[in-house]
């Protein structure tokens, strides 16, 4: 494994995140889904809305 090198002293890597599933919301798993549900698109959308932070907006930036 390569060292990881970087200028900002010492990193913190996370990982283990889960999608949060409010109760007021009805994830239908078609039209409205969370982050891992996006990434089992077998088809990318014309177009979607992004509602959240962090990983939801990484995510839809990455399938532009």
């Amino acid at each position: 494994m390569l060292p990881l090198t970087s200028g900002m002293g010492d990193p913190v890597i996370a990982t283990g995140t889960r999608p949060v599933r409010p109760a007021s919301v009805e994830f239908d798993d078609k039209r409205i889904l969370d982050s891992d549900g996006i990434l089992q698109l077998e088809k990318l959308p014309e177009s979607m809305v992004v509602v959240g932070a962090s990983r939801s907006c990484r995510n839809a930036t990455r399938q532009r």
